[in-house]
This record gives C-alpha cells, structure tokens and sequence, in this order.
C-alpha cells in the first residue's frame, strides 16, 4: 500500500491538471497627433517716429526717428528697418515660434491676413526664420517679402519632437514714399503649423 502511495503522484504528473482554462483581453493602445504650434510675440511695432529707437538689430536699422531722418536725408531709395518693439518675446529682437510634434514630416509657414495702407503694402513686410535647436530646417534664412503664404521651416523627415525657431520681420521703406499727416496701418500675421 505504501508502495502504491509513492507512485501515485508519479502517474499524476502525465495527467492534465482537472479545471485548467485559458482566457484573454484585448490591449489596445491610443496616440494622439501632436502638432502643436506656440508663438510667443503678440505685437510686432514699426514706430518711426519714436525718439528713443535708434541702432540696429540684425544689421538693420531700427525703425525710429533718428534712422528714418537718416535714411530720408540720404534719399534712400530703399531701406530695410528692424522692428522698434516687441511685445511677449521677454526683450528679444524676434519672436520664438516653439513646435511639438510627433510627426515625421511638417511644415511651418506664415500668411498675412489684411492690408497695409497706401503707401504701403504687404510685400514691404519680410520675414525670415532662424533655427535656434530641434528638428527641420529653415526655408527662408534672408528676408522675404510676404507675397502670399510663406514657408518659414519645414521638417521632411524625422521631425518629430521639440524645434524652436526665430522669426524675424523687417520693413521695406521708400524715400519717394508720400505719407499723410499721421499714417498707421495694422495687418495680422497668421502662422499655420501642418502636418501630410
């Protein structure tokens, strides 16, 4: 009988074990696209007739009084002026547009919404962009006239992550230029971050 105890378990190991089942659920995970756009500058200011704007920024003048007469006095013809002010930027000459992607390929471009008064017009506003770090590269690295949409920067491949870039506007001025008594004219830049 004691024999026959010590086997037992012996003859159980080839046995399937009683009530064994299996089951299962379904894992499913979800990712959002992330094409995010933040631009830190609220207000860009060409005051020309501001007495205390005076040197340049980008090897531009900026615009302000004593560079304007200059400019005038030396009759031109054309100029280009740097911003007297920016508001949100923290100081900075430019504004910082940030990206967050996790996207392969995408596209950074600025539109102007609006009309500058004559004399004035909206190919006089330039713009240009800087990479400051992340992905993508900058497609306009000189001032271009905003004729349209342009296309600051742009990723082809591997953009996703963080890019930050600079975005800098000048203005075109004429001397021949014929102003009213008091001239100011606003227009809207709109910026669009897509994605294929």
């Amino acid at each position: 009988m004691t024999k026959a105890l010590r086997l037992l378990p012996l003859l159980l190991l080839g046995v399937p074990a009683l009530g064994q089942a299996t089951d299962s659920h379904t894992i499913t995970v979800q990712v959002p696209q992330v094409l995010r756009l933040t631009v830190d500058a609220t207000d860009v200011l060409f005051d020309f007739g501001d007495p205390n704007a005076s040197g340049t920024f980008d090897s531009l003048p900026v615009a302000g009084e004593a560079n304007y007469l200059a400019f005038l006095e030396a009759g031109g013809p054309t100029q280009d002026f740097a911003p007297t002010a920016w508001t949100g930027t923290g100081g900075n000459g430019f504004a910082t547009a940030a990206i967050l992607s996790n996207r392969a390929q995408w596209t950074l471009s600025v539109a102007l919404s609006g009309n500058l008064a004559a004399p004035l017009d909206n190919a006089r506003l330039k713009v240009k962009a800087v990479k400051l770090s992340g992905k993508g590269t900058a497609q306009t690295t000189n001032y271009t006239p905003i004729s349209g949409t342009v296309t600051l920067a742009q990723a082809t491949a591997g953009g996703a992550g963080k890019s930050v870039y600079g975005i800098y506007y000048a203005l075109t001025m004429d001397a021949n230029d014929e102003f009213p008594s008091s001239y100011s004219s606003q227009i809207t830049a709109q910026y669009t971050l897509a994605s294929p």
